[in-house]
């Protein structure tokens, strides 16, 4: 099977089956990840209020940023997960899906870290962290707003299969 039946084998099961569980379940994820890409932002205020003296109070508000990162964003991380595997075993050769997604994962999240670590090289460090902030932010919000269309289907194209049959 080539790459290119394989990619919309996936496409058209994705869009025409999926349970009604799974959309209800995954959809609220999308909100949980934005609000963890947003309450990073809580880093730059911490750096300004370090540079205003505010030292303990600095610590504080970035260990917040940091910690509702990670509280927000960790699960529905792991829900995408299980979504992208379910729909990569679900296709015959589930093997090629998974190596070309591990190697474009770990490609994509190479090229970020060396994007940030050049800008953190060459631009100033407030302005750094106010630029990778806002840069997150903006995914998380484009996660949002596309997100949901691109992976889970529309409420009126759900197919359930019951005993059998398809009611749509």
């Amino acid at each position: 099977m080539t790459m290119d039946k394989l990619i919309f084998q996936t496409y058209h099961h994705s869009s025409n089956w999926i349970p009604c569980s799974w959309n209800d379940f995954f959809r609220p994820m999308f909100f949980w990840n934005f609000l963890g890409y947003t309450s990073i932002l809580l880093l730059p205020l911490a750096v300004y209020m370090e540079s205003q003296d505010f030292y303990w109070e600095s610590v504080a508000v970035a260990f917040i940023g940091c910690f509702l990162f990670f509280a927000f964003s960790g699960g529905p991380k792991i829900a995408f997960q299980a979504l992208l595997h379910t729909f990569a075993l679900e296709t015959d050769p589930s093997g090629k899906i998974f190596s070309f997604i591990g190697t474009f994962v770990t490609l994509f999240d190479s090229f970020i870290l060396v994007g940030f670590s050049l800008l953190f090289h060459f631009v100033e460090f407030d302005q750094s962290i106010l630029i990778s902030t806002a840069l997150m932010a903006c995914f998380g919000f484009v996660q949002l707003v596309i997100g949901p269309f691109l992976v889970l289907p529309k409420i009126s194209n759900l197919y359930i299969k019951i005993a059998g049959s398809d009611i749509q």
